[in-house]
């Protein structure tokens, strides 16, 4: 009956009220061809992880079926999923070492988040998802991410700041079943944004307004953009990391080298600010900035970017001292670790001398071989 409804709806259009029908006539009669029919439905309404599922409980229903039948629809539930597999949205809940704690419990859209799932990307429909964390004696975090299809988007958990001694904050009430009723929104709401493949908690004392409520974001191809800011605690500067830096530069006329090591700020996804000293046979400070073209993110924990780089040393030479400019274009690799990003740089450029005494070359190829770390704020 509740298939015959179902199956009348989808042919009239109808596709939500059709997928409704199909699912709970599923749930009471778990047919082969019930389910094939939810996942066109599922197409339809453009829930394309839970349409991939549906194929994919299709399959196996009907590989080893001993109709022929049933084995044709799995050979064709197969190629089915496998044509959804590019366009799915892929959500991954990271929890850094030093966030996890006795008692800490991550939930997404209301049911808990086993720990053997923490760092898996898990196939998502398009829509919001609300990942809340909480723990004993800690304040809650929470955040709602629009997830678009094709997005891959990681959310990290931030380490839950304690509950202030004197402040008196009741225990989560019960409801009827007798489970721990979670934080209404807006208690303990967090932001996160992206450096890389990684999704970071915002600064504590940041909440987003606009959106879909506290804590909204838009996400997008795996941007995460806030709406706008407002400061509801102690003001601070929104920086999104920061970390240490290597590079060795290379002249590649005369194969010289020269170390440069630093320490960077990270102020948005995109933009680097750093500095620091060059160790080569001409000493000096300098200080940099690069920009990343694009996110460039290729998977839950990669991302492949082309990148522009300016770096201007001071040369403190015996003879003299005088400064430099090196414009540089190149590629970066980062890989999201639980420590925070990992990259890995390869650049080529030209550096400019400029009032540098006679015996030194006013201007030099330069091929440089880098790393940087960012630390998580």
């Amino acid at each position: 009956m509740l298939f015959d409804e179902g199956n009348l709806l989808y042919k009239a259009g109808d596709f939500a009220a059709a997928c409704a029908k199909l699912e709970a006539s599923f749930t009471l009669n778990p047919l082969i061809g019930t389910r094939g029919r939810l996942a066109e439905c599922l197409e339809k309404v453009n829930r394309l992880a839970s349409a991939w599922t549906a194929w994919r409980d299709v399959s196996a229903m009907g590989t080893h079926a001993p109709e022929e039948r049933n084995r044709r629809r799995a050979a064709l539930a197969q190629a089915r999923a496998a044509a959804l597999e590019p366009r799915l949205a892929t959500l991954t809940v990271m929890v850094p070492v030093d966030a996890r704690r006795s008692g800490l419990v991550v939930v997404r859209d209301g049911a808990e988040v086993p720990s053997a799932l923490w760092g898996v990307a898990v196939p998502t429909d398009q829509g919001t998802v609300v990942i809340e964390a909480r723990a004993p004696d800690h304040q809650p975090h929470r955040v709602e991410i629009q997830v678009r299809n094709g997005a891959i988007l990681t959310a990290t958990i931030p380490a839950l700041e304690p509950v202030p001694t004197g402040d008196s904050q009741p225990p989560p009430a019960e409801d009827a079943s007798g489970k721990k009723a979670l934080p209404e929104p807006g208690q303990g709401t967090q932001a996160i944004s992206t450096t890389g493949p990684i999704a970071r908690p915002a600064d504590s004392g940041l909440e987003v307004a606009g959106g879909r409520g506290p804590g909204a974001l838009e996400l997008e191809g795996g941007r995460v953009e806030p709406a706008v800011t407002r400061a509801v605690g102690p003001s601070r500067p929104a920086l999104v990391a920061f970390g240490v830096t290597a590079r060795a530069d290379i002249d590649v006329q005369a194969g010289a080298s020269a170390p440069l090591v630093g320490v960077a700020v990270q102020l948005g996804p995109q933009l680097e600010l750093g500095g620091g000293g060059v160790l080569g046979v001409v000493k000096g400070p300098y200080a940099g900035m690069r920009l990343a073209l694009v996110e460039g993110q290729v998977a839950s924990r990669l991302a492949v970017r082309p990148v522009l780089a300016l770096t201007a040393p001071l040369y403190l030479a015996e003879e003299a001292s005088f400064v430099a400019l090196i414009g540089q274009a190149g590629l970066e690799v980062v890989v999201g670790t639980t420590a925070g990003p990992v990259s890995l740089r390869a650049e080529v450029g030209y550096e400019r001398l400029f009032a540098a005494p006679a015996q030194y070359a006013a201007g030099l190829t330069i091929l440089s071989i880098g790393a940087a770390w960012h630390f998580i704020r």
